[in-house]
């Protein structure tokens, strides 16, 4: 979500408020939340997501981050010689065969190491470091692995070899992370891993504002790229693909035969997708629903919920992921407050290429719709 947004969305809140990103992402909404001094809660299922956006929010994880890094170095150059273990990867098949593949020999020994000393790692920056470790990695061009593109879920392999310096790059991480958290926050957060489908650690009734911006059909699949780093903080490649498919947006397939369901399809056309993406598209209703379900629940009566939603070109037709949830919340006792149309930034336009029929639909690609819904103060 673009920061403008996240802070317009403020504005109207006056003292310290709780507000709830439910599919945080990089954290973004939680970081204009705590600098305005508010209490952020944040959930996401990505656990790169998670990563950043607690280390976003908070300011103690980042003071004195270079000198840890450099000392970590030092550390792992000693260590060097011996050679390390990482279980997760050395005795499973599928994320070795994922390491061998996508980094070189050199950056690939490096990155054991530093990874040996980070994993179980605690204490105050512990987290600001492997924040540092996946960003030489999670890139959009040249970084310590053989692919570019990293950072919008592209990732394809450019060569078999790589010269990027993985120590130096580590520490240059380490330092621009600590640069970008210079200043103390007025507010806090609880950032974790979690469904916004069912947020089972709030409570009814406890949340002052949401803002969010959900994923949507075709939208980019942060974690293919993400996985990149993850599989050196910890993570089996399998365990990465059973979160990435049990995501909101997933590409798997569901049947709706509820009619309330099948009626927030309703400025969508539907018919015209194949079986496959029909079957998709309905996954994504029913999760939609699920999500307005947890945000109508949980947000205090009176309370607003801010959704920035993008829609959808898929071979050609027009799927309407603005009105699916807007008629998400409506079904679960929201009201309609305001709807506003933007252009998408240019920077912010990684989404698929129209179809050779489509141009009146790479219109509908370049703008997202924001969303303004209220609880009744009585229901």
């Amino acid at each position: 979500m673009a920061p403008e947004l996240a802070l317009k969305a403020l504005e109207l809140e006056r003292g310290e408020k709780v507000v709830l990103d439910p599919m945080c992402g990089s954290g973004t909404v939680l970081r204009a939340a705590v600098e305005a001094g508010h209490r952020a809660r944040g959930f996401d299922m990505d656990p790169l997501a998670v990563l950043m956006s607690s280390v976003w929010t908070h300011s103690s994880s980042a003071a004195g981050l270079r000198g840890a890094a450099e000392a970590l170095v030092l550390e792992a150059r000693d260590l060097m010689s011996a050679g390390v273990d990482l279980p997760w990867v050395d005795s499973d098949s599928e994320t070795s065969d994922f390491v061998d593949f996508w980094f070189a020999k050199e950056q690939k020994e490096d990155l054991r190491v530093l990874s040996y000393l980070l994993y179980g790692q605690s204490g105050r920056l512990a987290d600001g470091l492997r924040l540092a470790l996946s960003r030489i990695i999670v890139t959009k061009k040249r970084g310590a692995s053989l692919a570019w593109d990293v950072s919008h879920s592209r990732p394809h392999k450019v060569g078999t070899e790589n010269d990027f310096d993985v120590m130096s790059g580590f520490i240059k991480a380490a330092a621009e992370i600590e640069k970008r958290m210079g200043h103390s926050f007025d507010g806090s957060a609880n950032v974790e891993r979690g469904d916004a489908r069912n947020l089972q650690s709030l409570p009814d009734c406890s949340v002052d504002l949401v803002v969010t911006s959900p994923p949507y059909l075709n939208a980019i699949d942060y974690l293919r790229g993400h996985r990149m780093a993850l599989v050196w903080l910890g993570y089996k490649l399998g365990e990465l693909r059973e979160i990435r498919g049990s995501s909101v947006g997933a590409e798997r397939m569901s049947k709706v035969n509820d009619e309330r369901l099948i009626g927030l399809a309703a400025d969508s056309e539907v018919s015209r997708l194949s079986g496959r993406m029909a079957g998709i598209f309905w996954r994504y209703v029913e999760d939609m629903s699920r999500v307005m379900s947890e945000i109508s629940r949980v947000l205090k009566p009176g309370a607003r919920a801010v959704m920035v939603v993008g829609n959808s070109t898929i071979k050609g037709t027009f799927v309407d992921n603005a009105g699916v949830t807007r008629r998400a919340g409506i079904l679960h006792g929201l009201s309609v407050e305001a709807i506003n149309e933007r252009e998408l930034p240019a920077g912010r336009r990684y989404l698929p290429p129209p179809s050779a029929n489509g141009a009146s639909m790479d219109s509908r690609m370049r703008t997202e719709v924001v969303l303004e819904l209220v609880k009744p103060r009585t229901l």
